[in-house]
């Protein structure tokens, strides 16, 4: 104590560094999902709706529904969780997203992602054409993901995506994964008599 009766200021200690909050949705690269939507025919949309509510499921607060929110499921069924995936993302990121019109791109992601599906099924009836048709579908599909993922960087304050902009190991991997899988079905196509 001091002769005034006060208190002498404690000696500063060291304080740990916050670690910043992770964001609310999966964040990614532009360039990077592109990469990995086109090496995987698409397969990486599964993944990145997988992603996108298991992100979503830990950034909320325990006791908030966190058990009730199941990513694989609402990946597999994402035609079913598009709306309310993209309902969430608004609401995050208002007021700066306010403007999107939602409802519009997942219906329209649902259209495609159904669509595509239906060719695959086709296709593996050898429906004449399926195979065009499932490509075909792949641009589109692959450009409403890709407005979709910019809409989340936004929502998230990371409009690159630039804390997950790079392809790591398990990246190549899939690709490489896929394009021996492309190969072998185009080998088994050309063995056709």
């Amino acid at each position: 104590m001091s002769e005034f009766g006060l208190m002498e200021k404690a000696p500063d200690l060291p304080v740990a560094p916050v670690a910043a909050a992770a964001p609310a949705f999966y964040v990614v690269g532009t360039r990077k999902f592109t990469i990995m939507f086109v090496f995987t025919f698409g397969a990486y949309g599964i993944y990145w709706m997988y992603k996108q509510w298991d992100q979503y499921r830990d950034s909320i607060p325990d006791g908030e529904g966190q058990g009730r929110l199941w990513p694989v499921a609402r990946a597999i069924f994402s035609v079913f969780y598009f709306h309310s995936l993209f309902r969430k993302v608004r609401a995050h990121a208002a007021p700066r997203l306010d403007e999107w019109e939602y409802r519009t791109h997942a219906t329209i992601l649902v259209v495609l992602v159904l669509a595509e599906r239906i060719f695959d099924r086709l296709s593996s009836l050898d429906y004449p054409h399926a195979d065009t048709l499932s490509l075909v579908v792949m641009a589109p599909l692959w450009y409403f993901h890709y407005k979709a993922q910019q809409l989340i960087n936004e929502s998230c304050c990371d409009p690159q995506g630039l804390q997950n902009k790079r392809l790591t190991a398990a990246n190549y991997g899939w690709i490489a994964a896929f394009i021996l899988l492309f190969l072998a079905m185009v080998g088994v196509e050309m063995a056709k008599p």
